[in-house]
């Protein structure tokens, strides 16, 4: 059957466990909405020549502006857990790069300052193997034993579970951690009195799905119903919820809901049962890694549908990624990380990924964009403690990163809302025939 005539199904791919699957959302966006620590001995207050760290939008080069007749020097540890080896190490080692890079950076332009002194930054590195028992125990450790202020990481799986620890004892906790949404930071009365401490920076999949479900009724309006499937966990169940209030909410009928066991490789069967009830849309979320592909790959050898929704990779990965040359008869709408590294959308995107990223790390890792969700947030995070006039109050210093406004390279102006979760724009593609063409959308308003 033509793809032009038949009914069209959209599949959200989701890699990497909630990460990719919040990854994804953004490429349906659209510009509109929907305790404290005891201070340390280095800790420096506020002088005359101390980098102000106030104006209306922060740069790179703003926070790392020094007083030259300061001299006295420390040395600060972060605490840097991420899924280096295990399946979800293709965008742990990313998120990993995107800090090192930033910290490289700090350091070589000889620290930063706050109040009378300049600091440099130490990271101590652990690998969470992917899952939830080494996050745990790498954040306890990190804690307890090398009594670290800062944690960033894991780039998904422990976020949870890691983020009770990092909360009790009023730890700055800073990771993509999709999940956050729904659970640390899935309310305004959680934020402020129990996770002021936790700051997402993934942007929020309800800040894209509404205008994203929405956009897609306008532009396609002979699609008018949808179906769900998602994995079996309560993460999968709050997505599917997420996917259907969206959809119905633009106007079409929920017909199918499907939810898989965790591990799934085949999803033939479900994609059948979905099938059956003839959705146009199917939208997906599964905290399984990147044997994901399976599931597009399964849809295009079923011929279930005809518009997927998948990461932006470079087209020639991606068709080797979902079973070769079949891929180029259907359509696929791709979103990724702001300013992602399939086709760039600006010229600092095209700035960060070929003259920092690339010598950094040559080839670029297939989640290149990854980097872009710790880069830009370590400098966010130096200007919040220059706010502050602190490095070791935490309180402080969240209080001041919820105030930052930045131009880096993921967009001009990035901040963290109300519930410490980051505001920026992101890249929508679409891929058919082997082309692929992008637009980038502006940050989503606040309500």
């Amino acid at each position: 059957m033509n793809q032009r005539t038949r009914s069209n199904t959209w599949l959200v791919l989701a890699l990497a466990g909630a990460l990719v699957a919040s990854l994804l959302l953004l490429g349906c966006s659209s510009d509109d909405e929907s305790g404290t620590t005891t201070p340390s001995a280095t800790d420096g207050s506020p002088t005359s020549n101390t980098p102000s760290a106030t104006g209306d939008i922060l740069t790179q080069e703003d926070v790392l502006e020094k007083d030259p007749n300061v001299t006295k020097t420390a040395e600060l540890e972060w605490g840097a857990m991420f899924e280096q080896t295990g399946p979800l190490a293709g965008f742990g080692e990313p998120s990993l790069d995107g800090l090192r890079l930033a910290v490289q950076e700090i350091n070589a332009a000889g620290g930063f300052q706050v109040g009378d002194t300049i600091y440099t930054v130490k990271l101590l590195e652990r690998d969470t193997k992917s899952t939830t028992q080494d996050a745990l125990a790498i954040a306890t450790e990190l804690i307890s034993d090398n009594n670290v202020k800062i944690i960033w990481g894991p780039a998904s799986v422990g976020d949870p579970e890691s983020t009770v620890i990092t909360q009790q004892q009023q730890v700055l906790h800073i990771c993509p951690c999709p999940q956050r949404e729904l659970t640390a930071l899935s309310s305004q009365e959680k934020v402020d009195s129990d996770n002021k401490w936790a700051f997402q920076t993934l942007s929020a999949p309800s800040k894209f799905l509404p205008g994203g479900a929405r956009n897609n009724r306008l532009e396609h309006p002979e699609y008018t119903s949808f179906a769900t499937i998602c994995v079996n966990s309560q993460t999968g169940h709050a997505f599917c919820d997420f996917f259907s209030e969206a959809y119905e909410d633009a106007g079409l009928e929920h017909v199918g809901e499907v939810f898989f066991p965790d591990g799934t490789t085949d999803f033939r069967p479900f994609l059948t049962t979905l099938s059956s009830s003839d959705p146009n849309i199917i939208l997906n979320f599964t905290d399984a890694g990147i044997d994901q592909f399976a599931l597009i790959r399964d849809s295009v050898a079923l011929d279930v549908g005809d518009f997927y929704i998948a990461v932006a990779l470079e087209y020639d990965l991606f068709e080797s990624l979902v079973g070769g040359p079949a891929i180029r008869e259907k359509y696929v709408a791709a979103g990724a990380a702001p300013r992602n590294n399939a086709i760039y959308t600006s010229e600092k995107a095209r700035a960060f990924f070929e003259e920092k990223y690339r010598p950094f790390k040559d080839p670029l890792p297939f989640a290149a964009f990854a980097a872009m969700l710790t880069y830009d947030p370590a400098f966010m995070l130096i200007g919040a403690m220059q706010k502050a006039g602190t490095v070791d109050d935490t309180t402080k210093i969240a209080e001041a990163l919820g105030e930052i406004r930045y131009s880096g390279f993921g967009e001009d102006d990035m901040f963290f809302d109300s519930r410490n979760i980051i505001i920026t724009g992101n890249d929508a593609c679409e891929l058919y025939g082997g082309n692929m063409t992008c637009e980038h959308f502006p940050p989503p308003t606040e309500e």
